[in-house]
């Protein structure tokens, strides 16, 4: 799988960065340009210094020589030398935008020169042009054809709201194996990759988990300590099942007794080992199971082991072990999580309810709730979202080896 970047710098490569307006084309261009000793950018907007201090949010660290060539006022000639005398020096290049550069052209056979430059000048050689549009110039669909690299960014609804999605429709001499990436311009520039888990991962001991403000501890106790999370039918079990032991592990790791109501599709002893391997503080760790039909599917006759009615606790519930209660009466079954939602206040307890889309206790349970996060995955992405209260869109990147899950925010 190629990075995005790579494919920009690619020695005689050319490559196109279309999209609207906004929505990132530069910063992507800034970012293959921090790959490079040395990058002319050849702009029509932005200011020099509006550059530099993009270059700076993209790439704080970079020692390379930026050489901003403002375009504005200047001839197409003038912009073809340093072009030119750039790729000769083995450069990258950058042409924002070609909208601009062609402004106005009626003739579109007036294209050519500059496509026979671009043959002339990078085939062949270790320099490389990058090349943005916006679509507004016929010549984009011209360079379309010779271009070895075409990188289209958009924005994309996910849970709701816009991100900013990017997608390689070409890649000359490679195959394109995953298209799609996203791209985060938020508090930092990220492209990020797809994640894909179709088998159990090795688990190394949890060191980092950093989550949204809203979803820290003091924050869930102001808001309401019965939370929701709901997971569409896309979100394996392998992906949600290592996110519930990660944020467990964080409990434990804070001191909490942590209680796990474990599923029918869950192994006892498995689960316990992995939370082992994430954790030392396992002691406070209790996984308890019930069953509603050996209570008649009566509220008033399920009773928890005394361990689970301790104060202060934090509760983690897999909504399938419910499913069946939900399913064969579903009035005892309300009547059931009323009871508990007033034990949660009595003991002052937080409670984590997981579960999928479409099932019969998610729907009972969503009455209920203070807090509701929505979790989706899309082509391998985890995004998360608070829906109840609403928040922003964030992408969860879960690394089991590095014991580290980082919420990161999108737009």
């Amino acid at each position: 799988m190629r990075n995005v970047v790579d494919i920009l710098t690619t020695p005689g490569y050319v490559s196109l960065i279309e999209g609207p307006p906004g929505i990132g084309k530069t910063y992507l261009a800034l970012k293959a340009c921090s790959l490079r000793d040395k990058c002319t950018y050849i702009s029509y907007a932005d200011p020099e210094s509006s550059l530099r201090e993009k270059m700076k949010f993209v790439a704080p660290d970079y020692k390379g020589k930026l050489n901003v060539v403002s375009a504005m006022s200047g001839s197409v000639e003038t912009v073809y030398s340093e072009i030119l005398n750039a790729l000769s020096e083995g450069q990258l290049v950058v042409v924002d935008t070609l909208d601009a550069m062609f402004f106005g052209l009626k003739d579109e056979s007036a294209v050519r020169p500059f496509l026979q430059l671009l043959y002339g000048s990078v085939k062949g050689k270790s320099s490389s042009m990058i090349l943005i549009a916006e679509g507004l110039s016929p010549a984009a669909e011209h360079i379309k054809f010779v271009s070895d690299a075409i990188i289209s960014l958009s924005f994309e609804n996910v849970l709701g709201q816009n991100v900013r999605a990017l997608r390689i429709l070409k890649d000359r001499d490679h195959p394109v194996e995953w298209p799609l990436r996203y791209i985060t311009v938020i508090d930092q520039f990220r492209i990020l990759d797809p994640s894909f888990m179709l088998s159990k991962p090795v688990i190394g001991k949890l060191s980092k988990i950093t989550t949204p403000q809203s979803a820290d501890v003091q924050s869930v106790e102001y808001l309401g300590n019965r939370v929701l999370i709901e997971m569409d039918m896309v979100v394996e079990d392998v992906r949600s099942s290592l996110l519930k032991k990660m944020l467990m592990a964080d409990y434990l790791r804070m001191g909490y007794k942590v209680n796990y109501l474990i599923g029918p599709n869950e192994s006892r002893d498995i689960f316990f080992k992995d939370l082992t391997e994430l954790t030392d503080k396992i002691e406070k760790l209790n996984i308890i199971s019930y069953s509603a039909k050996d209570s008649g599917y009566k509220a008033e006759n399920i009773k928890f082991p005394a361990s689970v009615e301790e104060r202060n606790a934090v509760n983690f519930i897999n909504l399938l072990a419910e499913e069946d209660f939900a399913i064969k009466d579903p009035i005892e079954y309300e009547i059931f999580v009323r009871e508990e939602v007033k034990k949660d206040l009595e003991l002052n307890r937080i409670t984590y309810i997981m579960g999928h889309t479409g099932q019969e206790a998610m729907k009972i349970q969503l009455k209920y709730a203070n807090i509701v996060r929505k979790i989706t995955v899309t082509d391998g992405f985890l995004f998360w979202r608070s829906i109840r209260p609403l928040g922003f869109v964030y992408y969860v990147d879960i690394n089991p080896e590095n014991g580290s899950v980082e919420f990161m925010r999108v737009g």
